[in-house]
């Protein structure tokens, strides 16, 4: 689900830089040619964008720093594929998502 995320995301901060280029540059042409032209709107939309995208990876990367192990099991840790002595008890628990997986 965090993968998901995180790509949906990384396309929405795609798609907000990609909207600020072309506001910019329609901006700077239509500058050029003597025309008043109005970005505001194009302003708006690709901060949104982005903001949105910026959001969606963030609670993608917090939400790989938790694991829920369901009651009556107990959550085997591997670090680095090495098994640890150490178990994590049923519940809501934060691992380190890169070194450890359970």
């Amino acid at each position: 689900m965090s993968t998901i995320l995180f790509i949906v995301g990384g396309a929405l901060v795609a798609i907000g830089i990609s909207a600020f280029v072309v506001g910019r540059a329609q901006h700077i042409t239509a500058t050029a040619r003597g025309r008043d032209v109005e970005t505001a709107s194009f302003a708006a939309a690709w901060r949104l964008f982005v903001i949105g995208g910026a959001v969606a990876m963030l609670i993608a990367l917090v939400t790989t720093f938790v694991v829920v192990i369901p009651a009556g099991h107990v959550g085997v840790v591997t670090n680095f594929g090495r098994v640890e002595e150490r178990t994590l008890p049923a519940g809501l628990q934060v691992v380190t998502p890169i070194a450890e997986q359970v």
